[in-house]
């Protein structure tokens, strides 16, 4: 992989992963003070409704954004075309939603107030599906730059939102208005900030084409999406919304992590490997690295969300949600192979082997409902047993294709991860020793965080784990990179004072070049994100 390429892809990582990540954990301080404001029952709702929207979401997008970002000569006829059946889509689902699927769930989950609430965040769809193409665009470009504007913005307007309508007391309409809010302001600002608009034009030659290369993705994520929320859709008829509520909020703690750090690896090793999807060697490496880089920094930090999961629901959320933590503890362990799961689909995607993709997760899914289907009959605790059961499996089924496609096993794999899992244990067994120390146990939580980082610091130094120096290479360059920045100033602005005449001329030539340099539909800062 050459030097730019490889550079780009950090650089995209890298801003990616605090778009996502950032985000995220904005939301979840916001989340938890939610959680003290609000009751269980009322996350239970937004529960429910979540589902349902998540899985109609991807009938909006029906794979096409995938192939546009793999698709090399994508055009604004294409763009276009999508754009306009995106929009069409979700307008029609809305429709679904407000006329017979909110009335049909409501009565199904026998919650009278889930009608009106399904009603008003259903609009998330057509709002989601304006800027669809733009997301494409900037994603396909490695441009994260953008999203990052975009999703800050509407983290911090939809944050203060929801805290004041929970303040007031309004219960679940905080987080229905949370929820819109974040949509609409990322919707405004990327609508403004990126160039790119629909032209009044449209084919279904193009869109039939689009389809027949997506139809298996779009099947694959529609399984994908369905199957992750069956367990909650079963939970919530079986149970009460409370009960949900527990179980949603042990999967926010690892979720929040594995998703986020799982999104990002997958939003930026798909176009990146992408461009090298006809060299088996090249993604052999990529996908090496990745999961040697992606389970060191994610299994430390699900080991110490295990050891400490009483410690961390007392704190974060009250005592009122202790009812999580072994819900927590489950998630975690069944978040630690998820990560390589994704960058299996990754490569399935890349290399165009749609069936197979689909193939595989046809069979992890009837293996996961199989589990499923037995665990109902032991109760709610052995169901979280069963979906660790079925990472497990998941993660076989998924990876055994990989040595025949780029000559890279389960055994290689195994062989390269055990180096992270021994040292994780290995911290792990440190910090739970700490949890018999007799005081606070607040003052034992940030004790057992403190020693964790640090134990596991040394013992990757100790072990020279690949993983960790090249993080630290990386930390050393961006520093240089930010020093080489602030030198180069520095020496502009002395130049500034002593060649004033020639720094103008100078200006007014390196702005008509940039003008000329322009990309289609981004501002010159952004062309490249190394800049």
């Amino acid at each position: 992989m050459g030097a730019t390429l490889k550079d780009k892809t950090i650089s995209s990582l890298i801003w990616k992963f605090i778009e996502k990540f950032g985000a995220q954990l904005m939301q979840f301080v916001v989340s938890i003070v939610l959680a003290r404001m609000l009751m269980p029952e009322d996350y239970g709702i937004i529960a429910i409704t979540t589902i349902f929207l998540a899985i109609a979401n991807v009938f909006v997008d029906s794979g096409f954004s995938s192939i546009l970002i793999r698709k090399l000569n994508a055009d604004d006829l294409d763009y276009s075309t999508v754009f306009y059946y995106n929009l069409f889509v979700s307008v029609v689902l809305y429709l679904l939603f407000y006329f017979v699927l909110a009335p049909l769930l409501s009565k199904l989950y026998d919650t009278p107030q889930l009608t009106v609430v399904l009603r008003v965040l259903a609009l998330i769809l057509i709002m989601s599906s304006y800027n669809s193409m733009q997301r494409t665009i900037l994603s396909k470009k490695l441009l994260f730059r953008r999203l990052f504007l975009s999703t800050f913005s509407a983290i911090i307007v939809s944050s203060v939102v929801g805290i004041v309508i929970a303040y007031y007391k309004y219960g679940v309409w905080a987080l229905v208005a949370q929820q819109l809010t974040s949509t609409g302001v990322s919707m405004i600002v990327m609508t403004f900030t990126v160039r790119w608009r629909p032209k009044l034009i449209f084919s279904f030659k193009r869109l039939k084409a689009l389809y027949s290369l997506g139809w298996k993705f779009f099947a694959v994520s529609l399984i994908n999406v369905t199957y992750d929320n069956l367990h909650s859709i079963v939970i919530g008829k079986k149970y009460d919304e409370a009960t949900l509520a527990f179980w949603t909020k042990g999967r926010q703690f690892p979720g929040l992590i594995v998703d986020n750090i799982n999104g990002t690896v997958g939003n930026v090793m798909y176009p990146v490997m992408s461009q090298r999807q006809d060299n088996p060697e090249t993604l052999k490496k990529i996908i090496k690295t990745s999961i040697k880089t992606v389970t060191y920094i994610i299994w430390p930090m699900m080991m110490g969300l295990i050891v400490c999961s009483d410690s961390v629901i007392r704190f974060l959320l009250g005592e009122k949600w202790i009812q999580s933590a072994f819900y927590l503890r489950m998630f975690c362990l069944y978040f630690s192979l998820i990560p390589l799961i994704t960058i299996d689909q990754t490569l399935f995607q890349v290399m165009g082997k749609g069936r197979l993709l689909l193939v595989t997760e046809l069979a992890k899914k009837i293996c996961g409902l199989s589990i499923l289907i037995t665990a109902l009959f032991f109760g709610l605790k052995w169901i979280a047993f069963g979906l660790v059961l079925d990472s497990v499996l998941a993660f076989i089924i998924a990876t055994l294709p990989c040595k025949r496609l780029v000559n890279y096993g389960i055994l290689n794999i195994i062989k390269d991860l055990l180096p992270n899992l021994i040292t994780c244990c290995l911290m792990g067994a440190g910090v739970y020793l700490l949890s018999f120390i007799r005081t606070d146990y607040r003052v034992v939580l940030f004790l057992q965080i403190f020693t964790g980082v640090a134990l596991y610091i040394i013992l990757s130094w100790l072990f020279k784990l690949s993983s960790f120096k090249l993080i630290l290479d990386y930390i050393k360059k961006g520093l240089l990179k930010i020093k080489g920045i602030v030198g180069h100033n520095k020496d502009n602005g002395i130049s500034k004072n002593t060649h004033e005449n020639e720094i103008k001329d100078k200006d007014v030539c390196d702005k008509d070049a940039e003008t000329n340099g322009q990309e289609e539909y981004m501002n010159d800062d952004e062309r490249n994100p190394n800049a």
